[in-house]
């Protein structure tokens, strides 16, 4: 499957995750993930922010910009208090907020 290219996505904290993952590779991971759910159209208009933490915590906001205003669709977060955070961990995030975004268009 072809990598979808995002509209925008950041990442700070990259460095706090596992060696598993390299911080160049966690936003084309995470929107990956996005796509397998919502699919590549709904995905490419998104803007991802995703702020890792040396606490143990990944927070990851996203949001849309419609006729030039940015609207906020959700915003998760995964704690980890017992190891390292890992590439697993960004997966289950990813995976959250994809069937909550997904859930709600459903429900729309």
């Amino acid at each position: 499957m072809a990598s979808p290219s995002i509209q925008a996505c950041t990442i700070s904290g990259a460095q706090y995750l596992s060696a598993e993952i390299d911080g160049g590779e966690v936003c084309t991971r995470f929107q990956s993930r996005l796509a397998h759910v919502l699919g590549q159209d709904a995905v490419s208009s998104l803007e991802i922010s995703i702020i890792v933490s040396k606490s143990g915590t990944i927070d990851a906001a996203l949001s849309r910009r419609v006729d030039g205003e940015v609207v906020p669709l959700t915003t998760m977060s995964i704690d980890v208090m017992d190891r390292p955070l890992s590439i697993g961990d960004l997966d289950q995030l990813a995976d959250a907020i994809a069937n909550t975004l997904a859930s709600d268009k459903s429900t729309a």
